[in-house]
């Protein structure tokens, strides 16, 4: 049964399982229409009460463009059989089943009546529809939470740009991208994605490949890929050498991987790189070892040539 009711029309709550989708186009053109002849002139939205709250059937669309024509008041049908959620789940199907609709939300609803205690038989029969379809819906349940959340980016930017791809986000396409494992799910709806953002701007030219397609062209990418990969070097690879400059100007590589050095001198007019070998046979002594008297005495006698490392303040009269 129904009755006209007028209501406040911030006290309409959204239907949880509201899976129709508008395009945006025609949302705008919604709004014009209640702007400029008032909400009256376009039909009157359905809702039901249960317990105290008023939830909307059919007309989301329609109250959502009166709130934006700043429209205070709106005229509905009450629909007094409707006396709890799942009545209002199966009437909102029933109501909304023509058009676009978000695949997702409506694995949500069918979802909520196996949770109730329904099995597919008697959810196709309540909802007038085939198991099948039932089955197929209650499949997508199995998409991974970032595949979902691609899926709706998808769904919002074709509401805005591509009405077509609205038609090709079937059931059907959606269950079969569930039969992937996690890792391919998301890569083949960002793939979409990416398809559908950076397409051509002629939105008639824009469509949904089938998830093989997309399967396809990702390993021809990937074979692409492997084919032009470089061996990069690890950023935690030690460096085997690296050049230095001496003060006078000879160039050396340092290997530290055996602590060798290697100079580079000029032969016959061309540079050759050598192993740098150290003839040096001074003797060193260190102030950390000796007593500057001992310093001193091993400089005066030395026949060969001394170097003393210096750790600490020593006299002026070691070089006396």
């Amino acid at each position: 049964m129904k009755s006209m009711k007028k209501l406040d029309i911030h006290r309409l709550h959204e239907n949880p399982w509201h899976f129709r989708l508008m395009y945006q186009r025609d949302f705008e053109s919604l709004a014009e229409s209640i702007k400029n002849n008032g909400v009256e002139s376009i039909p009157c939205p359905i809702i039901a009460q249960i317990k105290k709250k008023f939830y909307i059937i059919d007309g989301h669309s329609r109250i959502r463009a009166a709130k934006k024509t700043g429209e205070k008041h709106i005229t509905c049908q009450l629909l007094t059989n409707i006396q709890n959620l799942h009545d209002l789940r199966i009437a909102s199907f029933k109501m909304n089943k023509e058009g676009y609709s978000n695949p997702l939300l409506l694995s949500d609803m069918f979802y909520e009546e196996i949770q109730s205690g329904s099995d597919v038989d008697e959810i196709a029969l309540e909802y007038g529809v085939n198991k099948k379809y039932v089955s197929t819906l209650l499949k997508i349940r199995n998409l991974h939470d970032d595949t979902k959340s691609v899926i709706s980016k998808i769904l919002e930017n074709s509401k805005k740009k591509y009405q077509f791809i609205l038609n090709q986000i079937t059931p059907e396409h959606l269950a079969n991208i569930s039969d992937l494992s996690s890792e391919k799910q998301t890569r083949v709806v960002d793939w979409i994605f990416r398809d559908i953002m950076y397409g051509p701007a002629d939105e008639t030219l824009v469509s949904i490949p089938s998830v093989v397609e997309v399967l396809e062209e990702i390993e021809k990418i990937s074979e692409t890929k492997q084919k032009k990969t470089y061996k990069k070097r690890s950023p935690h690879t030690k460096v085997k050498e690296f050049p230095l400059t001496c003060r006078c100007g000879l160039k050396f590589d340092i290997n530290t991987k055996n602590n060798t050095a290697y100079e580079y001198i000029e032969q016959n007019n061309i540079i050759i790189k050598k192993k740098f070998e150290n003839n040096n046979n001074s003797h060193v002594f260190s102030s950390k070892f000796y007593s500057k008297e001992e310093l001193v005495r091993l400089i005066r006698d030395a026949k060969l040539e001394v170097n003393v490392v210096l750790t600490e303040a020593i006299p002026d009269e070691i070089g006396g």
